[in-house]
């Protein structure tokens, strides 16, 4: 099982800071983009947590899940 990891700087609701982590996992069938609140525990193997995102590809899975997050993402 493939896993890929990053820490992103976002906008809360209310516009404030917030950090989340966005974790790509090869699932066998699909690939999965989950966006987890920072404070929590990354998922397990086998397990989808948090708001997730679905692809034929690693790539295009993260790109829909940055997509979601829009604006608030921090850019580089």
């Amino acid at each position: 099982m493939i896993m890929r990891s990053r820490r992103i700087p976002t906008r809360g609701p209310e516009g404030e800071p917030l950090w989340v982590c966005l974790y790509v996992r090869d699932t066998g069938l699909t690939w999965a983009a989950m966006i987890v609140g920072d404070a929590e525990r990354p998922p397990e193997p086998g397990e989808l947590k948090g708001l997730c995102f679905f692809a034929d590809t690693a790539e295009k899975a993260e790109r829909l899940a940055v997509a979601y997050l829009g604006e608030g993402v921090a850019q580089n």
